[in-house]
This record gives structure tokens, sequence and C-alpha cells, in this order.
């Protein structure tokens, strides 16, 4: 057995491929080089279910978990660190795309309709907090980004939705179901 591709996204810069795998791995891909680096090794029961970059943030990507977080992650060379953290209230993503700078559109499965169709969390982003940015060593690390569940959409598609892009313009989402 070895390891699935469970999502991939790409910095804003084009400069590096985000991969996770089903080994709950998120790693680094340069694209000039192809030199990789594991972001983070992730738990052995959860695994990593999709993951988005965000579109003008290169070191920012929001990643999904089977227990139902999503976290954001600061992958700069200086942090590799998780900076915000929401509870989808054990509702399980299927798949994500940042809607703005500030929104993120997260599908979860089914089970917030009856089985039936999709549905989308929009969640709102703070912006970044960096006010201890020159603290030294560890005192700068943690959760610096809030993140809220903003709105619900329900009945988007048949069963559970497993893919979602904005539109270059920003002005549409395409989102498709099983």
């Amino acid at each position: 057995g070895g390891c699935i591709t469970t999502g991939m996204a790409t910095d804003t810069n084009g400069d590096r491929i985000l991969v996770c795998l089903s080994s709950n791995a998120i790693v680094e891909v340069a694209t000039d080089t192809g030199a990789a680096y594991v972001v983070d090794e992730g738990e052995l029961s959860i695994e990593v279910s999709c993951i988005a970059a965000h579109p003008t943030e290169p070191n920012t990507v929001a990643v999904a978990m089977s227990n139902g977080v999503v976290k954001l992650w600061d992958i700069s060379y200086t942090r590799r660190e998780v900076v915000g953290s929401l509870n989808m209230d054990k509702k399980l993503p299927s798949a994500m795309c940042f809607v703005s700078d500030t929104q993120l559109a997260v599908s979860i499965d089914r089970s917030d309709t009856g089985g039936k169709s999709g549905a989308i969390m929009i969640v709102d982003l703070s912006a970044p907090d960096n006010s201890d940015a020159n603290a030294p060593g560890r005192k700068r690390k943690g959760v610096y980004r809030k993140m809220k569940i903003t709105k619900k959409l329900h009945n988007i598609g048949k069963g559970c939705l497993r893919s979602m892009k904005m539109m270059p313009n920003g002005k549409y989402m395409a989102a498709g179901s099983e």
C-alpha cells in the first residue's frame, strides 16, 4: 500500500505545489527544483480531506480534516504552523475554495441535508494579527486568525460536493457533486 493524493493546490505565485496524502501528510513541492518538504506529518487517525490555497497570500492555505476541523496554515519558512482553526460541528468537509481574501467556502457531507444533497458553509476569516510578529522564539506562535461560519447554503447538487473552484473573475463558483 502506497499513499494516495487526497488534495492538491498551488500557491498564488505558482512557486510551489501543496499535496495532501492519504498518510495524513502535507507536502510542499518547489516547482523550479522539484524539492519536496514535509509541512505537517498529520495524525494517524485523522485524514486530510482537501486543501485550498489563499488567493493573495502565498503562505496561507486551508486544510480540512476528516474529523470536521478546518485549519488555516502559515507555511512560510519562518512559521510553518496552524494560525486558525474551526470545528465544523462534526460535519465532514469534502471540498474547499477561497471565495475572496476574507472568505472560505467549505462543502460538507450530506449529513446537513438529510443525505440528499450537498451543502456549503461560508467561513469568514479575520485579517492576520501580526502584533507580536517581532516577538522572540515561540512567543509569536499560535492561533492568530479568527474563523467563523457566517452562511449556510443547502441543497447544492445531488450527493456530496467533491470539487469547488472560483472563476477567475471572482463572480461565480463552480461545484461538482458525485
